[in-house]
């Protein structure tokens, strides 16, 4: 893969009108968990989880700004078959590769300033939309489809020196080295102790009791096919063959900086970064984190 043209990228995103969308999704997913979804659940979880499935299972899709469909437009364009699904990718360089993977919602476009870093640092870069989300086709996602299209895009591409994931995309990462991934270093963003940020919403916001919450996570589970345990870092982190550094945000929303913290006091070996003030997506932006993340890859030969 040739280096192409890079376009500089000191011009601040365009981030409010992705965020007013986000805010209107999230009322209507409460009137919606509160009218419905809420009351059924309290007596049949299993329809209760089936009235909800499109809140855990049907992404949101933003549209690119300006500055990232220009940016991707000095990479290669590509496309990966993933089952019957297109994959929309780009790529960048020479050298080793490192596979950046969004979470919920998100779109490989979101990481365009971590690319000239990378670059600078040797490396060659794959951005990849997964199943339903940006340009790729696909109508529903489950962290399984992450962890399968991450897997793809490495069987396509080539061998992988390292992963980035953020949040969903995180937790993607984590099943799919579990699954025999071979990745030499990862960088998860934001990572959730729970699969996505929605479903931790849902089912805090559902105040079930112990009984019929036990039966709505085993809807989940049936219906995902993978349990949250596989895909947690604090439960699974100790079996990964990579090398991982954990980096969150004091401002994280999503996901609370005690989450992480729970996860480096279990595996205190493993690194870990904080930023502050960049919230859950932001992070992105954070030159501290694209700077760390292109110095870890190079860490440890």
């Amino acid at each position: 893969m040739a280096i192409r043209a890079v376009l500089p990228l000191d011009i601040g995103l365009p981030f409010k009108a992705e965020a007013s969308l986000e805010s209107q999704e999230k009322n209507l997913m409460q009137l919606f968990i509160q009218t419905l979804i809420s009351p059924v659940a309290k007596f049949t979880p299993e329809l209760a989880f089936f009235l909800s499935e499109p809140l855990v299972m049907v992404p949101p899709r933003y549209t690119m700004t300006c500055l990232e469909k220009a940016y991707l437009e000095t990479g290669h364009y590509f496309t990966i078959r993933h089952g019957n699904t297109r994959l929309a990718a780009w790529s960048w360089g020479d050298g080793p590769t490192i596979y950046l993977l969004h979470g919920w919602g998100g779109r490989g476009a979101q990481f365009i300033r971590f690319v000239p870093e990378l670059l600078q640092a040797g490396y060659s870069v794959v951005l990849l939309d997964a199943p339903a989300h940006g340009s790729s086709g696909g109508q529903k996602a489950t962290v399984r489809d992450f962890a399968g299209a991450l897997s793809s895009a490495v069987e396509s591409c080539g061998p992988a020196h390292g992963v980035v994931g953020h949040s969903l995309g995180a937790a993607a990462a984590v099943l799919a080295i579990r699954q025999g991934l071979k990745v030499k270093r990862a960088v998860f963003v934001a990572p959730p102790e729970c699969p996505a940020p929605y479903l931790n919403q849902l089912m805090h916001k559902l105040k079930l009791e112990d009984a019929m919450l036990s039966r709505f996570q085993e809807c989940i589970t049936h219906r995902v096919g993978t349990r949250r345990e596989d895909v947690s870092l604090a439960q699974q982190g100790s079996d990964l063959s990579a090398t991982w550094l954990m980096i969150s945000d004091t401002d994280d929303e999503e996901v609370p900086l005690t989450t992480v913290e729970r996860i480096a006091k279990i595996w205190p070996a493993v690194e870990w970064m904080k930023t502050s003030g960049w919230g859950h997506r932001k992070i992105l932006r954070a030159p501290e984190v694209i700077r760390r993340t292109a110095a870890f890859m190079g860490e440890g030969g």
